[in-house]
């Protein structure tokens, strides 16, 4: 809450300043505020930005969003073609539009690049996790789904992240893999 209103102070002087925008759409996320984190994660956007069209990508998603989520992810994809977790998420948000061939398409280019040994950008997050998760899960590796859920929720946990650990908590029960 401290860096919530340390941005809040800083953009009341500098309003055009995309890292603050960004790093304020973080916070609000974090706080479960997705209202504001898609306002401010839209005008951090510099199409570029990895990091930020993935983290709108994900907000996108939680706030049911699902066509301008898969946007987001695209637009990651498009720039930056080894990013496994914009894969897993825009193949989920597929899967749940009933576009079962192209969601199936999506995670194969993720294990693809899983198997050349690439990886995202940063260290895998709770939410690539969650996705690689319930995309193995959909692909019928329930074991290996399991497995990786439950990093997912550990990651959780970690990154302090209550939005994803309650998500994956709810998932792994409603699975039966609890």
């Amino acid at each position: 809450k401290v860096a919530l209103f340390n941005f809040n102070q800083y953009l009341n002087l500098q309003l055009d300043d995309f890292y603050a925008y960004y790093y304020r759409g973080i916070c609000h996320e974090q706080l479960e505020n997705l209202q504001q984190a898609l306002l401010d994660l839209s005008r951090a956007i510099d199409p570029t930005s990895i990091p930020a069209n993935y983290l709108l990508g994900v907000v996108r998603s939680l706030s049911g969003f699902k066509q301008e989520a898969i946007f987001s992810f695209t637009k990651v994809i498009d720039f930056y073609p080894n990013f496994i977790c914009a894969f897993y998420h825009r193949g989920l948000l597929r899967y749940d539009l009933k576009d079962e061939q192209r969601a199936m398409a999506d995670f194969k280019s993720a294990q693809a690049i899983q198997d050349r040994g690439l990886d995202c950008i940063s260290s895998r997050d709770e939410t690539g996790l969650y996705a690689e998760g319930l995309a193995l899960y959909q692909m019928g590796h329930l074991d290996t789904a399991r497995v990786i859920l439950y990093q997912a929720a550990v990651v959780a946990v970690k990154l302090k992240s209550l939005v994803f650990h309650q998500q994956i908590t709810f998932t792994i029960e409603a699975l039966g893999m609890s």
